[in-house]
């Protein structure tokens, strides 16, 4: 018998499987649930998300930074516990999304919610019109281990993060 190299080809493709099997899919159990924080103050709410790091190693100590999956985080081991995913400020009615990019270890996972008394939110005299601005600072702290501060500044709607302070053992004076 005489096959034409089209035939071949059919021929080939016929043994060949035309839909490769699906990836196995990671197993909703293993997969980490995410740690929401919310605390309400001077009119604004916030809220932010952080997930739990699988981790079945040894966790070494940073010196506040540490390297996780290629990024620069601000954490006191290596890897973090928990990783900063989202930030939300609402005001008004309206939410303004946070930087975290690179925050680690926001809080210890006793921790209920932010205390009142680690966010400072100071509204701007009026600049011009309707523009309202706002400088907001909250402190994640873990009981005193390596406690940070961010400080964000937020303008018509949008948002930028101006600084991360390692705080040591001493708070802003503004923390009662």
């Amino acid at each position: 018998m005489i096959l034409t190299p089209g035939a071949e080809a059919q021929d080939d493709k016929a043994r060949e499987p035309d839909v490769k099997p699906p990836a196995p899919e990671k197993s909703k159990a293993t997969q980490p649930k995410p740690e929401v924080r919310k605390v309400e103050v001077d009119g604004a709410k916030l809220e932010f998300t952080a997930l739990p790091v699988a981790w079945s190693g040894e966790r070494k100590p940073s010196s506040g930074w540490t390297v996780y999956e290629d990024r620069l985080w601000n954490s006191g081991f290596s890897p973090p516990y928990r990783l900063m995913k989202s930030g939300i400020c609402e005001i008004a009615g309206k939410k303004i999304a946070l930087d975290v990019s690179g925050l680690a270890d926001p809080w210890v996972k006793e921790q209920e919610e932010i205390p009142k008394r680690f966010v400072h939110l100071v509204r701007e005299p009026e600049t011009s019109g309707e523009r309202q601005g706002y400088h907001l600072w909250v402190i994640f702290s873990k009981r005193g281990a390596l406690d940070y501060m961010v400080e964000w500044k937020i303008l018509d709607g949008k948002s930028v993060r101006l600084g991360i302070t390692d705080l040591g053992d001493e708070f802003p004076a503004w923390v009662k």
